[in-house]
């Protein structure tokens, strides 16, 4: 119920305002018939949205109950969920009374006249903006429901790690568990909104972003950050909606870059198979250039034996001339060298869990050796103890006989 509530409330409230502003543009700013229905139809529907905040508050505080959250004798009003109950209401209360319209005048700096232009906007236009602002927490309270974080059992294991359930905790869980759709969600809802809010704006301050479609153009040209410069915003409300724009497109980049990140990082299997393929990599170039190595020895080695044999040399075993052949196999030494030194690499999980194991074997073994030695030396004092009652018992017994003759 709570979730259903949540959702109708918002969509009914959020999108009549809209389609009353676009009837009360297109006569002139004057409100007609069409207008103050969809006024009215707003007013019930937020006055549908505060029993349904005060049934969401009192649920809430019956779990809490249940959780143990709160103590048997709190009440409602004790445990501080009625302010908190108000504060929301007052919060939602705003909206686009019916029969009331009247202007608020503002400024602009016209950049071609170079000097600020008075402008006005309506009441009507006001508190939609406002409306889809505020009602916008009830599109991520909903996301409470999506994420199961809102069930009785998650709740009261929330409570037993000491973890308080809010809307923060279930946007963060959506995002760990589906970050794309998440992402592209918020984006699709923000977009329209956004756009809705420039128009607002701009309309008559800008006559270019009069339309729906340049202003969302606009906010798809701010939240990419291509910055185009076909449509700018003039007023002060205009360049501050367009520059939650602005945040949002940065805040969907980093997320991108995060998401991208996790998605290629290799799990711990796929680990294991990346370096068996660069260990079968580095063994072939490692071969590669120890035939190098080999081939450069030999060739210094053929010189030197040249250099021996020639009859018109009668230096020694290197003359007074360096070979030719030295440099390409300092060069080969130092390259197999290298490489060789880079495939050195430290253990591994794996490794240092077999070595830990076999360390373990070891002491283990020593162990039963110390056992199996002190098990016999208790064998060689138990036999002789044995030998010795022995021989006290044949004594006995010769003295018996001897007494008895």
């Amino acid at each position: 119920m709570g979730r259903g509530g949540c959702a109708r409330s918002c969509r009914c409230t959020t999108c009549a305002c809209p389609w009353q502003n676009y009837i009360l543009w297109s006569h002139g700013g004057e409100p007609d018939g069409a207008c103050e229905v969809l006024k009215l139809g707003s007013t019930f529907t937020t006055a549908f949205l505060l029993v349904f905040l005060y049934v969401w508050h009192m649920r809430k505080f019956e779990h809490a109950q249940f959780t143990n959250a709160l103590l048997q004798r709190d009440t409602f009003m004790s445990s501080g969920m009625m302010a908190e109950c108000v504060v929301e209401a007052l919060f939602y209360l705003l909206h686009a009374p019916a029969f009331v319209n009247f202007e608020f005048e503002t400024h602009y700096f016209d950049l071609q006249q170079s000097k600020w232009l008075p402008t006005v906007i309506s009441s009507d236009e006001l508190c939609t903006l406002v409306m889809i602002v505020t009602r916008s927490n009830l599109v991520l309270r909903t996301l409470r429901y999506v994420s199961g974080i809102e069930s009785r059992q998650t709740r009261g294991y929330s409570n037993m790690n000491k973890l308080n359930v809010t809307t923060a905790m279930s946007l963060r869980m959506l995002y760990n568990r589906f970050p794309i759709v998440l992402m592209v969600s918020l984006t699709g809802y923000l977009l329209p909104a956004i756009a809705f809010g420039l128009q607002v704006a701009e309309r008559k301050a800008n006559h270019n972003l009069d339309s729906f479609s340049n202003t969302l153009w606009l906010a798809l040209t701010s939240v990419t950050s291509l910055g185009f410069g076909d449509f700018v915003p003039l007023s002060p409300l205009g360049r501050a909606i367009d520059a939650i724009a602005i945040g949002w497109g940065l805040l969907l980049y980093a997320t991108s870059i995060e998401t991208f990140l996790r998605i290629a990082k290799l799990s711990k299997g796929e680990n294991r198979v990346a370096t068996v393929v660069r260990r079968q990599s580095d063994n072939t170039k490692l071969r590669r250039r120890g035939a190098f190595y080999i081939q450069a020895a030999w060739a210094s080695y053929l010189e030197r034996l040249q250099r021996e044999q020639s009859a018109t040399s009668a230096t020694s075993l290197v003359g007074n001339e360096p070979l030719q052949s030295d440099a390409k196999f300092c060069r080969s030494m130092r390259s197999f060298r290298e490489l060789r030194k880079s495939m050195q690499a430290t253990d591994d999980d794996v490794t240092l869990i077999f070595k830990e194991v076999l360390d373990s074997r070891s002491r283990l073994e020593k162990r039963l050796l110390d056992l199996e030695e002190k098990l016999e030396e208790m064998d060689a004092k138990f036999e002789h103890n044995i030998a010795a009652m022995n021989e006290l018992l044949q004594k006995n017994l010769k003295y018996l006989k001897h007494v008895a003759s």
